[in-house]
């Protein structure tokens, strides 16, 4: 799209003399970097723009919207690289491209930010005890692998993880398989049938 690419508006003070397409380039330039800055402020959870949801399901279902709203724009700049820069180019307009890939870093923030919440709320059910509860144990898992997904998602679209990212990963993932610990009440002597008996 075009951002304020109407030929009828005057042009600013100190521009009269560029030309019509120029001028029209420019601010489609400055349309676009504004884009980007405000898709990278909707995916930082740290923004004031975040809007914090009071469960962690939710906050991870909303986590996982935000990233989806703002991928396909990302994935149209990084598509149209070349045309774009081009333009630019040949119109003499600077364009920091790096800005696009501002939005590949912002998806392993979002990554770390799902697998965080997740992880509290695994350690909140080791630390309660509840771990033997099934129903609490399975929304827990469920947690934890759509979180893992999800990070599995940003990794492919950010080309890789940094360290805490990968740490998190190989954590979550841990915690996901492990097997539930065994039942206190459990007699390991009552399920061995070679343990001898008393006479």
């Amino acid at each position: 799209c075009c951002f304020g690419c109407d030929e009828r508006v005057r042009k600013p003070q100190g521009f009269e003399k560029w030309p019509d397409k120029k001028l029209e380039v420019l601010r489609e330039a400055v349309g676009r970097k504004k884009e980007i800055e405000r898709l990278r402020e909707s995916v930082d959870p740290s923004s004031d723009k975040w809007a914090s949801k009071p469960s962690i399901g939710d906050e991870l279902q909303y986590t996982v919207d935000r990233f989806g709203a703002m991928q396909p724009t990302a994935d149209w700049y990084m598509r149209n690289k070349e045309d774009l820069l081009r333009t630019y180019r040949n119109h003499k307009i600077p364009f920091e491209f790096k800005l696009v890939l501002t939005l590949h870093e912002s998806a392993v923030t979002l990554a770390k930010h799902a697998m965080k919440i997740t992880l509290t709320a695994y350690d909140r059910l080791v630390s309660s005890g509840s771990v033997e509860n099934s129903f609490a144990k399975q929304q827990v898992d469920n947690l934890m692998e759509t979180a893992l997904k999800f990070a599995f998602r940003c990794h492919q679209f950010a080309g890789g993880f940094d360290p805490e990212a990968t740490r998190l990963f190989t954590r979550l993932h841990g915690a996901l398989s492990a097997p539930p610990p065994p039942s206190p009440t459990a007699s390991p002597c009552a399920a061995d049938p070679s343990t001898p008996t008393a006479a």
